[in-house]
């Protein structure tokens, strides 16, 4: 089930470019990001603040089919790591979703869909996929983002099924 829903959404990510091409415009956009997930419950609030801490940048690829319509996908790498005396961690998270936006001028609206593959390092490595949903408000350059994220792995100790994300950024226009 997991590897069909991943071909569908390439699928789509690739498609999207052909059905729009034809008198579309092509536009891009980079951004960096601070987020902040409701991923991690170990039973200490401090180190569940610590844990959901992102930093991290994407960068999408869409086509204008109308004026203020957008589609496309985007791809993105947050992370988190760590170098103490006793040890070293890595937590990251790699959104591909495809993306749909709304954009009026000074506001534009992003509505995301897609997967979150995660990579923790720690002692061990642990490769995960979940399910992410989201949407972007963004006024100018700056934007504020909130995802709802699906768990579709196994759970590690500590971790939540669902949960929330929440980040603020900063985006530039690289195309258009």
């Amino acid at each position: 089930m997991k590897r069909f829903l991943l071909v569908c959404l390439l699928a789509a990510l690739l498609v999207t470019p052909a059905v729009f091409a034809e008198g579309s415009v092509v536009t891009s956009d980079a951004g960096l990001a601070l987020t902040w997930s409701q991923r991690y419950d170990t039973g200490a609030e401090i180190a569940d603040v610590i844990l959901g801490l992102r930093g991290g940048a994407w960068i999408d690829l869409m086509y204008r089919p109308l004026s203020i319509l957008e589609v496309g996908a985007e791809i993105g790498m947050l992370y988190m790591s760590w170098d103490l005396g006793a040890g070293s961690a890595f937590y990251g998270d790699f959104p591909i979703t495809a993306k749909a936006s709304l954009d009026l001028s000074f506001l534009s609206v992003d509505v995301l869909a897609g997967v979150l593959l995660t990579m923790d390092i720690t002692g061990d490595f642990r490769f995960g996929l979940n399910y992410l949903a989201g949407a972007r408000l963004a006024l100018g350059n700056f934007y504020a983002e909130a995802d709802y994220i699906i768990d579709a792995d196994v759970l590690q100790a500590g971790e939540r099924a669902d949960y929330l994300r929440f980040g603020v950024g900063y985006k530039v226009h690289l195309l258009n």
